[in-house]
């Protein structure tokens, strides 16, 4: 892993302009902020890119070093043609190598402790980064609606055995899913990426308020799903020390609130807030979310001296 930093003006921490990743994929990076204070990483989803996170950055300026990046097959970073380069032990590992260029401890070796927020996707794959790639590496955990999918899984277990009343959500929530099936197959639905349909449709969503979506990032973000949702089993981690804070909007019509908030007692410190939004509340509601991040944020800083500079 090697970066390469550009140099911003003082009193700003410098941005990183590429992240390059154990496989070679370059990632863009950025950073903003003020360069005492926490070091927070931002991870979007899907279809999205580093931009969706704008107005939330700019929410928090004065709170410490906030970066984003574009995750591989998205905005300007490299898109691998390849299915399995998009599988989490990737995404995971490739969010350690952000993190190992953004916040290395005060000897420059990789060690510096951040604070994670992530949406969809970007969320799923930072709790599998939580305990394999940044193990020990996190101050605290965002999450906005995007489940492990091991808890996923277990959930569903869950569901099944409570009889007729877990029927109802697990009902629910299959019928928010849907649209995975045609994710999964090949076809139509690349058909209808590059004709702009799904663009359109996703457009349409009230809660993106009028935000577009790249057909490329839509076509290259597929491949995180048929890389993923038929893979192997993945059990949540055991005993999850990290303070996890799950922003629930309680109108997102593709991941319901019990599967987001129900995380089967592996979450050891949980709080959990429930904002009335749709799944793009980052957009629509962007002053809630930074506050809440914020207040998380402040109670979940140490003493770690990598939390007070980059170095």
């Amino acid at each position: 892993m090697s970066s390469v930093s550009r140099e911003a003006p003082s009193g700003t921490p410098s941005s990183v302009a590429t992240v390059a990743t154990g496989d070679g994929v370059a990632l863009s990076v950025h950073r903003s902020g003020i360069e005492t204070g926490p070091v927070i990483v931002f991870v979007h989803g899907y279809p999205d890119d580093s931009h969706v996170w704008r107005q939330v950055i700019g929410a928090l300026s004065d709170l410490g070093q906030l970066v984003t990046y574009d995750v591989r097959g998205s905005g300007a970073s490299g898109a691998p043609a390849e299915r399995s380069a998009y599988r989490l032990d990737r995404l995971a590992a490739d969010l350690r190598d952000v993190v190992e260029a953004v916040a290395p401890d005060a000897s420059g070796a990789p060690g510096g402790r951040v604070h994670l927020v992530a949406h969809d996707w970007g969320s799923t794959a930072a709790y599998h980064a939580l305990d394999t790639t940044l193990r020990g590496r996190v101050a605290s955990f965002t999450s906005i609606s995007g489940p492990h999918l091991g808890h996923v899984r277990s959930w569903v277990r869950r569901q099944m055995q409570r009889g007729p009343r877990g029927w109802v959500g697990l009902a629910g929530q299959g019928w928010s899913s849907a649209y995975l099936g045609w994710f999964l197959l090949p076809g139509p639905i690349d058909l209808a990426i590059r004709i702009g349909i799904i663009g359109r449709l996703v457009a349409r969503d009230r809660s993106r308020r009028g935000a577009r979506v790249a057909r490329t990032d839509l076509r290259h973000g597929l491949k995180i799903y048929r890389a993923n949702l038929l893979g192997r089993d993945r059990r949540p981690p055991a005993g999850l020390e990290v303070p996890v804070q799950v922003i629930v909007p309680t109108r997102d019509p593709y991941v319901r609130a019990s599967v987001q908030s129900d995380v089967d007692g592996w979450v050891s410190r949980l709080t959990v807030v429930r904002v009335d939004a749709g799944h793009w509340l980052m957009l629509s509601d962007p002053s809630v979310v930074a506050e809440h991040i914020r207040s998380f944020v402040q109670a979940h800083s140490g003493s770690d001296p990598a939390e007070s500079t980059l170095g």
